[in-house]
């Protein structure tokens, strides 16, 4: 896998090129302390080679590999904190051509571990690139800062993520107190570390990041491929430190969403079992991948339009029952509503979408429908009551008149009111029990034996009395022609 792209800038080139090699252990450095004849002997040497005493010509040397003309440098007492080109000190440079002997003399010669270069490359991000240990305890024990950054906001520990140094990264991890600055945005440390498609650099810098990173391209992209493989321990570390919605792009909605249109039950299964978010938000409404594969067109239009859609909605309203179930018992939130001019919960999409099984589950300690349940008979104005098993009440009714006929499917009853006023006529309405959200349902009334109402279902005052104390929300009630 390429290196990351920031570690491809100009004052880099000479690093990334050397990240494949081991450290150099040079010999024969001269000692830095000693009599001023041998500093002026060196120092003379140096003049017969049309060499100055300065911090640029000592880094062209390191730069060079030239020892021998750099232990001429050092015995002249040359500034070892002088910057050549660019910026660089002689430590840093002796770090990128990791040359680990000179950079510990140099240490040891009052070099200092905090002086960056131009675009703010210091010797410890040099260090933990390079990746060589004894090198970065030195500077630390000397005073190199991990949370100093670049240019670019980049730390020593973003520097070991690019550059895939394990052991770096872990030896970083041990000091947290440290890395507050750098780790106060872990999602740049999230996305090198997922871009490396190292599992062990994945785990160590996401398990240890103090809140979850948003969901950014490489994350995305190492879900896409632990979703296509199988890799659940992948996925579930993901999404235990993944912020949001997990969705395959940017512009996508979340991967939930697909399961639930496609009525895909082994992946939704998969993506909550893993942690998913079981409130995942639909907030991409151009995506228009997702919007074909949506049988019910007015859903497809809700997902598009209405604000705050979430997956159990869209579950809902398609009538996938055991998705309902499977998001439900996962956690997803029954009672949250959409953030458009009309607060719409998943209950409602149930009704519209005439799934009798979605309503009760979303209305939640529904009773079984072989054991309790209403059945009303248009032909012989008649309804049945049957409670756990067995029938308990039958009486007469009165259905809708001509031109506002009650309509023959199945229901659920969705909420009861005491006393009820209906808004569409003049009526009162006591003991009301709605129908799946509709605006008609069984209530006290006026029975004739014959269809006689506006599409309500009307009850003797005693039986609605009755029926309104027994019969529980969540009831099913099957009305027949």
């Amino acid at each position: 896998m390429r290196a990351p792209s920031f570690l491809q800038k100009p004052s880099l080139r000479a690093l990334c090129r050397i990240l494949g090699a081991g450290l150099a252990v040079g010999g024969g450095l001269a000692a830095l302390a000693g009599p001023t004849d041998e500093s002026a002997r060196a120092a003379a040497r140096l003049e017969l080679l049309g060499a100055v005493p300065s911090g640029e010509a000592l880094v062209r040397a390191i730069a060079a590999r030239n020892r021998a003309v750099v232990d001429l440098f050092l015995a002249a007492r040359t500034d070892v904190n002088a910057p050549g080109e660019g910026g660089r000190t002689a430590l840093l440079a002796a770090i990128i051509t990791r040359d680990a002997e000179l950079a510990a003399r140099l240490l040891a010669a009052g070099a200092d571990p905090r002086a960056a270069d131009e675009d703010g490359l210091t010797p410890l991000m040099a260090a933990a690139a390079v990746g060589h240990l004894p090198t970065i305890v030195a500077l630390r024990a000397h005073g190199a800062a991990l949370d100093a950054t670049d240019a670019a906001g980049r730390s020593p520990l973003h520097y070991a993520i690019a550059a895939r140094q394990t052991e770096v990264i872990a030896h970083f991890f041990q000091t947290p107190a440290e890395l507050t600055g750098p780790l106060r945005d872990g999602t740049a440390l999230a996305e090198l570390a997922c871009a490396t498609g190292d599992r062990r650099i994945i785990e160590t810098v996401l398990s240890r990041l103090p809140e979850k990173a948003a969901w950014r391209s490489a994350g995305r992209a190492l879900a896409s491929q632990a979703l296509q493989s199988g890799d659940t321990a992948l996925l579930r570390l993901l999404f235990a430190h993944y912020s949001g919605s997990a969705a395959p792009s940017a512009t996508a909605q979340p991967w939930l969403a697909y399961a639930v249109a496609t009525n895909d039950l082994a992946l939704l299964d998969t993506l909550l079992t893993c942690g998913a978010e079981p409130n995942a938000v639909l907030e991409q409404p151009g995506d228009t991948a997702l919007r074909e594969r949506i049988a019910a067109n007015f859903m497809r239009d809700y997902v598009t339009y209405e604000p705050g859609m979430t997956a159990l909605m869209l579950a809902a309203g398609l009538g996938n029952h055991d998705a309902v179930k499977k998001l439900l018992a996962a956690g997803a939130n029954r009672n949250a509503s959409t953030h458009g001019k009309s607060s719409l919960i998943a209950l409602y999409f149930a009704a519209w979408a005439i799934s009798p099984d979605c309503v009760q589950a979303l209305l939640g300690h529904a009773p079984p429908r072989d054991q309790t349940r209403i059945e009303i008979s248009l032909n012989d104005q008649h309804a049945t009551f049957i409670k756990d098993g067995e029938v308990v009440l039958q009486t007469e009714i009165s259905t809708g008149r001509a031109g506002f006929d009650t309509k023959p499917g199945e229901y659920v009853i969705t909420d009861k009111h005491l006393t009820h006023r209906s808004t569409m006529y003049p009526a009162e309405m006591p003991f009301f029990m709605r129908l799946s959200c509709q605006a008609f349902g069984l209530h006290a009334g006026c029975v004739t034996g014959r269809p006689a109402s506006h599409g309500c279902i009307r009850l003797p005052k005693s039986a609605a009395q009755r029926l309104y104390k027994e019969v529980p929300i969540g009831t099913w009630v099957s009305i027949v022609p």
